[in-house]
């Protein structure tokens, strides 16, 4: 699930991990810093839970391919028709390989 954790998730996260830190060892106590909490959790919790999507999404990709359909990926703004009948093969259930070209299988539309 690593792999669909994006640099820009992963800075937010690091991020509110220091805020959350700073709130949990700060000195000063108020009612609402349980609700903080709850919302620091929250908030944690939501690049993990787009990076489970994405990572759903590329399984159930995964499986459309090698059930013999097509997909459209998008990388960069080109457009690629990825099947088995175009010579695309699948790497870790997580990337379409042709030649040296990898795509994220979660980046395709059928």
């Amino acid at each position: 699930m690593m792999t669909f954790l994006d640099a820009h998730l992963v800075i937010a996260i690091l991020f509110l991990t220091l805020v959350f830190s700073v709130e949990i060892f700060s000195t000063r106590k108020t009612k609402a810093s349980k609700s903080r909490y709850l919302l620091y959790a929250v908030i944690l919790s939501i690049p993990f839970r787009i990076a489970n999507t994405n990572k759903n999404d590329a399984l159930e990709n995964v499986k459309f391919i090698q059930d013999g359909h097509a997909l459209k990926c998008t990388v960069d703004s080109t457009l690629y028709k990825v099947s088995h009948a175009e010579g695309w093969g699948v790497e870790n259930d997580i990337y379409f390989i042709k030649d040296s070209l990898l795509i994220r299988a979660d980046h395709c539309k059928e």
